[in-house]
């Protein structure tokens, strides 16, 4: 059976019958097949009719929005909770070495949340 390359997104299909293979689908040879599926997904490129592995300069910026897309997730799933509480305990530590500058004794959690309350 022939091997396939997915023009969309440069995925290698090994071994596929014609009838499985989508239009977007381009039949290529075995030794094409082996070589491009060495290179990782993410890390393809077809300037012209071969597959290629890009440069340093562009697996960085691929690295790049690839680790800005995950921050960005994480964040998105950050409840308006654990926002508040984390920036909390960062003016906390802020406050705590402001008092300590000026030979004051630190504020506990307990403290600073009382003091919130109040």
């Amino acid at each position: 059976m022939p091997d396939f390359l997915d023009t969309t997104n440069l995925s290698v299909h090994q071994s596929i019958s014609e009838q499985q293979a989508a239009p977007t689908f381009e039949a290529i040879t075995r030794s094409q097949a082996a070589s491009w599926s060495a290179i990782p997904l993410k890390y393809r490129k077809r300037p012209d009719k071969e597959v290629v592995e890009m440069d340093a300069a562009e697996k960085a910026v691929v690295d790049a929005a690839e680790k800005q897309t995950t921050e960005d997730r994480r964040l998105a799933e950050l409840s308006m909770e654990s926002v508040v509480s984390a920036a909390s305990l960062v003016l906390l530590d802020e406050i705590n070495a402001l008092r300590t500058r000026a030979g004051l004794v630190a504020r506990t959690i307990q403290q600073f949340k009382d003091a919130v309350r109040a």
